[in-house]
């Protein structure tokens, strides 16, 4: 099949969506599939895209900002849509997501859309979204030949759109096993000074406001009070939230207890994972994040509140699901990082759930179902 990937930008600094637009692209091209990437020049990295040959990314010049405005694309979509067996859109707030979906029904060529958790209204820029949502937003939804939700809690916010359940699939992001299965333990420790009788409690992902990462420092703070000798590495590119977060480590004087290392990418992200003794993703939004399972497929157990599209999956087998509240964080770090057994339990378990439900062979397979699905209507 001949598929349009289209994505509003193309850097793995620009987190999971990208990364996992990245590896459903290689594994498409495994299939023998014919792949290309219409995306902007915003923040455009041309050798990630490198690695995604033979597949084709085209980046087009585009302005205004957070609009990422492209003319050049929007005449590419209407001249070529046709070439394109389907056409799969990620994220939902964007202008490239109007002018596909526009070229897609004036050409009769089926869509799918992947909002990657990206459809509650929240955080920020909330007129311009509702703004959106009304003027193109609900026809995009409702014009979609398929909607791809990355869990159970994805799918229900999909429905409230009055969306027809049998155009929602619910296909749960996965894991490239290939990629971590010979890192060998030990080079993150080394790199960074950290002995082997320090415990390291790892946060892995963007450090902005909706990761929690102000919670899990509190929560680090009381820890320290029981177990002194821990490490808290904070991992992930900053999103103007940095300065804030070390304002907040130096007021309760834990720096020399916090190490940031920027992020970290392929090897060194998951030689970080390896070398951890607990991943704490403390999100208080979070649809279905893949860095949980990347912890969980190197053996790591891991901490996640429960309003997170996962949580269903980690709890009580792979580690322990907390409401967002510090206390409770605190208290659950310190019940795995004092219980030996029991962080080797759930990282064993963890490791093989992966392997049984977020390997990309198989997850592979079920895109593939809803591509001929669509295709074939």
């Amino acid at each position: 099949m001949k598929i349009l990937q289209v994505i509003q930008y193309f850097s793995p600094k620009r987190g999971g969506t990208v990364n996992y637009v990245y590896n459903l692209v290689k594994q498409l091209l495994k299939k023998d599939h014919e792949v290309t990437i219409f995306t902007t020049d915003d923040a455009y990295d041309a050798d990630y895209a490198d690695l995604v040959a033979p597949a084709k990314v085209i980046a087009f010049p585009s302005k205004l900002g957070f609009l990422r405005y492209s003319p050049a694309m929007k005449r590419a979509l209407e001249r070529e849509i046709l070439n394109y067996d389907v056409v799969h859109m990620n994220n939902y707030w964007s202008y490239q997501n109007i002018i596909a979906s526009n070229a897609a029904v004036k050409n009769n060529v089926p869509y799918i859309l992947s909002p990657h958790g990206s459809l509650p209204i929240m955080m920020k820029g909330y007129g311009r979204k509702y703004l959106f949502e009304a003027m193109f937003g609900k026809k995009i939804i409702k014009n979609a030949s398929q909607i791809i939700a990355v869990s159970n809690m994805e799918s229900d916010q999909v429905k409230q759109h009055n969306i027809d359940p049998n155009k929602v699939t619910v296909i749960p992001n996965a894991v490239d096993l290939d990629s971590i299965k010979f890192h060998e333990k030990g080079q993150f420790r080394r790199k960074n000074n950290i002995s082997e009788g320090e415990k390291i409690i790892l946060f892995l992902g963007r450090i902005h406001p909706i990761k929690g990462i102000d919670l899990l420092i509190r929560a680090f703070h009381d820890l320290l009070k029981h177990v002194s000798n821990v490490k808290l590495v904070i991992v992930g590119p900053d999103e103007e939230y940095l300065d804030q977060i070390k304002e907040q480590i130096n007021a309760l004087n834990i720096k020399e207890h916090v190490i940031f290392t920027g992020p970290l990418y392929d090897e060194d992200k998951f030689s970080a994972l390896r070398d951890s003794d607990i991943y704490v993703l403390p999100s208080w939004y979070e649809i279905f994040a893949i860095s949980v399972l990347e912890a969980c497929a190197c053996g790591t157990p891991v901490i996640v509140t429960k309003n997170q599209g996962v949580a269903s999956y980690i709890k009580g087998r792979a580690g322990e699901v907390i409401p967002f509240d510090h206390e409770e964080l605190s208290k659950a770090m310190e019940k795995l990082l004092t219980n030996e057994e029991l962080r080797k339990k759930y990282g064993c378990n963890g490791e093989e759930m992966v392997k049984e439900l977020f390997a990309w062979e198989k997850i592979i397979e079920r895109y593939e179902q809803v591509y001929r699905k669509v295709a074939k209507k």
